[in-house]
């Protein structure tokens, strides 16, 4: 064979063994874009309930026309909102073929992949002013890079956006971000965030203002089929009506979440920080708040709600009277949370300024009830809540600067100061009168549980109707 015939036959070859394999690739992504999605919606049903996922919120594929060396996808996400609407998103998806997809060599990409793609948003009822905002264009492209072994990664683009309808403007910066994908595509990171968001409504004077924001999550599955999720989003500033005399101005905002969730169940924590806040000119100081939920049927909750939402929807107001039937139904989906013995904390909620913090720790303790249709109410609550217990530290030179900090001028603020300081005596020694708080200094605690049908005050064992006494007494 001349050298002719043998770089002819070699071509074939390689033409015909390129085709074939890329072929084959494209069914495996077919395979995997399918498994994908029903992996996705596996993990909603988990959270939510297989009822609730199935008609609130899912993800279907519309179309899938596969090609020889491409595949254009059509997806639609599936959200029913609370007042029972359904809003579509839909994507439509260009998939190039590995292992060595023509167009990504052409750009000089020569590493083989399972596959490419760049999605882009579709024209819905749900988003179409924001793409005529684009004058048509998608305002969001995702390109995405998917890999043998079952990694990934994804890149988001969010384009500015300037909207406005009736008495109500949204400005956007645009942003990005970024996506990790990898354990068969069960483990999530991402990193993202944006420079600005403005919402403003003309009608009521209304406004809301993001600066400098910062977006990070990971969601690793673990050997034993738990999901542990951790996010946090952080915030150089956040501005409530700004165009008035007193905005309300929030300075080093951080969120953070960490939950980890096997089947329905879940615990998980939240905590909020403001580093300073201010009401106009007026500065409060700073404010912590977390909180946890422990031992949460996350499918039963959303049951729950959902099932009054169902109810309220009907009436078509917050305002409303339950029939017998519907109360049965609302109790039945409550008695179901209550089975696995849900706890809520709230921990630390502190409020601190130059002169000194205050905080307040609370915790309850819930469980099912013996005899859900009981109709005794002193029963059924006693069973429910197993413990109830709240700390509270009131200083007094915290409270009284926050005081004086409402007035002007300096005269003005020592005044107030004034009173700050005579309103605090006089509500703290009428609480320590009746037994309800202690003081040391400056500084007023109070430390109520309820365990056992039994409460203990300050370090004090009492029925639970001698504290309603000693809160009477407070009252009057």
């Amino acid at each position: 064979m001349n050298k002719g015939k043998l770089l002819a036959t070699t071509v074939i070859v390689l033409g015909a063994a390129y085709v074939g394999a890329t072929w084959y690739v494209g069914k495996e992504v077919q395979s995997t874009v399918e498994r994908l999605v029903a992996q996705s919606n596996e993990r909603m049903a988990q959270l939510l309930g297989p009822n609730m996922a199935r008609d609130n919120l899912k993800i279907e594929i519309n179309k899938y026309e596969r090609g020889l060396f491409s595949s254009e996808v059509v997806y639609t996400f599936r959200l029913k909102g609370a007042d029972g609407k359904q809003h579509d998103l839909m994507l439509k998806d260009h998939l190039l073929h590995g292992p060595l997809p023509w167009e990504a060599m052409r750009e000089g990409e020569f590493a083989p992949v399972l596959a490419l793609s760049r999605s882009e948003l579709l024209p819905t009822r749900t988003v179409q002013a924001w793409m005529d905002s684009q004058r048509g264009a998608s305002p969001v492209v995702i390109d995405t890079r998917i890999d043998f072994g079952g990694k990934g990664s994804s890149e988001w683009t969010f384009l500015p956006t300037e909207l406005s309808e009736g008495g109500s403007k949204v400005s956007f910066s645009g942003g990005s971000l970024s996506m990790r994908l990898s354990n068969d595509f069960k483990d999530v990171s991402a990193r993202g965030g944006f420079k600005s968001l403005n919402l403003f409504d003309s009608g009521d004077d209304d406004s809301f203002a993001l600066r400098d924001v910062r977006i990070e999550t990971e969601n690793v599955t673990r050997a034993d089929a738990s999901v542990r999720q951790q996010s946090s989003l952080t915030a150089e500033q956040v501005v409530l009506d700004e165009h008035t005399d007193e905005p309300l101005k929030l300075g080093k905002v951080a969120v953070s979440v960490d939950a980890t969730q096997v089947g329905t169940m879940m615990d998980g924590a939240i905590r909020y920080d403001f580093g300073q806040v201010a009401a106009g000119d007026i500065k409060l100081g700073s404010f912590a708040a977390g909180g946890k939920v422990l031992r949460l049927d996350a499918a039963a909750f959303t049951a729950l709600a959902g099932e009054y939402d169902a109810i309220q929807a009907k009436y078509g107001t917050t305002e409303f009277s339950m029939t017998d039937e519907e109360q049965e139904r609302l109790r039945d989906r409550a008695m179901a949370l209550l089975a696995s013995s849900p706890s809520i904390v709230i921990d630390p909620l502190v409020w601190k300024n130059e002169k000194g913090e205050s905080t307040l720790r609370f915790q309850l303790d819930l469980a099912a009830p013996s005899d859900p249709k009981t109709r005794d109410i002193e029963v059924l609550l006693s069973e429910i809540i197993r413990l109830a217990g709240l700390d509270l530290k009131l200083s007094k030179a915290m409270f009284v600067q926050a005081f004086g900090q409402t007035a002007e001028g300096t005269d003005d603020r020592l005044q107030m100061e004034m009173m700050g300081s005579e309103l605090y005596d006089q509500y703290v020694n009428e609480l320590q009168q009746a037994g309800l708080v202690k003081v040391d200094g400056d500084v007023a605690t109070g430390s109520v549980l309820y365990q056992d049908r039994e409460v203990t005050l300050n370090g004090e064992t009492m029925t639970v109707e001698e504290l309603v006494q000693r809160i009477m007494l407070f009252a009057m």
